[in-house]
């Protein structure tokens, strides 16, 4: 009798620690503040992917974030000790602080800096799907049309150089 009581009380505490593990993430060392060391690039365009390396940012993201100045960044990857993330869109070309906040609390700050996207090259003005100049002899044509020069009389013709 005794050794049944005895075997239902150790039931219970195992199941009493299984309970626990669950609710407190198998032992995950809640509370530690996330340090960040460095990131994989100082300086990008919005949408870059950047590298967090550090430590103490937990096994999964849960309800953690990373901050670029005061937007949060889309995360790609979170591990505890590097997170992969998207600088968002909508950033000016400027200086911005970046850190981790998880439940430990708010990490220390790394800098990154928005540079500027390239700008296409302005392209004249045309109607959808049209092209300016089937061919090389109607594109001279054209210049020498714009520069008042006659073009009847003269042939072309293309070679390879």
């Amino acid at each position: 009798m005794r050794k049944s009581r005895s075997a239902g009380f150790l039931s219970f505490l195992v199941c009493l620690s299984v309970v626990a593990m669950l609710l407190t993430g198998c032992g995950a060392k809640k509370g530690e503040t996330p340090s960040v060391i460095a990131l994989s690039c100082e300086s990008g365009k919005t949408g870059t992917k950047v590298d967090i390396i550090g430590s103490n940012f937990g096994d999964s993201q849960g309800d953690s974030v990373v901050h670029v100045g005061s937007k949060v960044a889309e995360v790609l990857s979170w591990r505890n000790d590097r997170i992969t993330i998207t600088i968002p869109e909508g950033l000016d070309e400027l200086t911005y602080p970046v850190s981790v906040l998880t439940e430990g609390g708010e990490s220390n700050y790394v800098e990154f800096t928005v540079i500027a996207k390239a700008k296409k090259p302005a392209q004249p003005e045309r109607k959808e799907g049209q092209v300016e100049h089937i061919t090389a002899a109607q594109a001279m044509i054209a210049w020498m049309k714009q520069n008042n020069i006659d073009p009847n009389g003269f042939g072309f013709s293309i070679a390879q150089i």
